[in-house]
């Protein structure tokens, strides 16, 4: 069944928030559908805990700037306005769609800055959070490697849902995600995710050219805490069998082990990946709040 999305429209520009609803169309069922639909620009998806909590939600805001700076229009986001159309948003979708006792139920959120038609314009939607089961995260899940890249590596921009859905949508059965690899066979990132290896006892990402994702922030304090070290170096494709564990992370994935890529069997999570998994936990509740 078909989970139900609430939009409206607002403008950051301004200092008083006034939330527009928007009549979403039949057969909108998912974020990305959502966002097709509205003028290209940079966006931040994240997700809520504890019904009406964020992590680093200023991080997130930021980034919305920093994408509009990138992509060369350079706008004066009132981020308190940004802020509390998040918690309208998320306030107004937890009366309208949830029932009154699971009214503390995560949901997850998108906001949207028109770059192009009426550059200020702001979206947000909010969909209930669909977690994966427990198992993906006791077994691994399956991804796979395909050769895409981003315009702006480092801007979060909406053309880039629109240019990698054919990717997305022709991924096979029980496969999670597709790390994006560059022209140099060098894997970069997911399509909405960071990808992150280990061998040698230590945790490896790529440094440059991928977004700088608010949880892979997170994960990089997570391997301090740890005592782990972290190289910021891409893996290249004739590196994966060298591989003891790997890793991808987003805003609702967490720390999600992999235990295959391509036609590489990893096995189930080991200990470093357990490790940051449980470092990661602890960040999050110690840093999430209120909206």
């Amino acid at each position: 069944m078909n989970q139900p999305i609430l939009a409206w429209e607002f403008n950051a520009l301004a200092s008083d928030l006034a939330l527009s609803p928007l009549l979403l169309p039949d057969g909108v069922h998912t974020l990305d559908e959502v966002t097709s639909r509205l003028p290209a620009g940079a966006y931040t998806t994240l997700r809520t805990y504890q019904g009406s909590k964020a992590l680093r939600l200023l991080d997130h805001l930021q980034r919305l700037k920093q994408t509009a700076h990138l992509a060369g229009v350079d706008l004066p986001l009132q981020q308190d306005t940004l802020r509390e159309a998040l918690r309208q948003a998320v306030g107004q979708f937890q009366r309208a769609v949830l029932a009154p006792t699971d009214q503390n139920s995560d949901v997850r959120v998108r906001l949207t800055i028109d770059l192009e038609a009426h550059p200020g314009r702001a979206f947000v939607a909010v969909e209930r959070l669909a977690l994966l089961p427990p198992e993906a995260y006791r077994q691994g899940v399956k991804i796979v490697t395909r050769r895409l890249d981003r315009a702006l590596p480092e801007a979060k921009l909406t053309r880039f849902i629109e240019r990698s859905r054919s990717t997305r949508q022709s991924l096979p059965p029980g496969v999670n995600e597709a790390v994006m690899v560059n022209a140099a066979g060098y894997l970069s990132e997911g399509l909405s995710s960071n990808f992150f290896a280990v061998e040698q006892g230590q945790a490896r990402t790529a440094g440059s050219g991928v977004l700088a994702g608010v949880t892979r922030a997170l994960v990089f304090e997570s391997l301090q805490r740890a005592c782990i070290p972290l190289k910021l170096e891409p893996v290249h494709l004739s590196e994966l069998a060298n591989l003891q564990e790997a890793f991808i992370t987003s805003s609702s994935r967490a720390v999600l082990p992999v235990c295959q890529i391509d036609e590489l069997q990893l096995g189930s999570p080991g200990p470093l990946t357990l490790q940051i998994m449980h470092e990661f936990s602890a960040l999050v509740m110690e840093q999430i709040e209120g909206l």
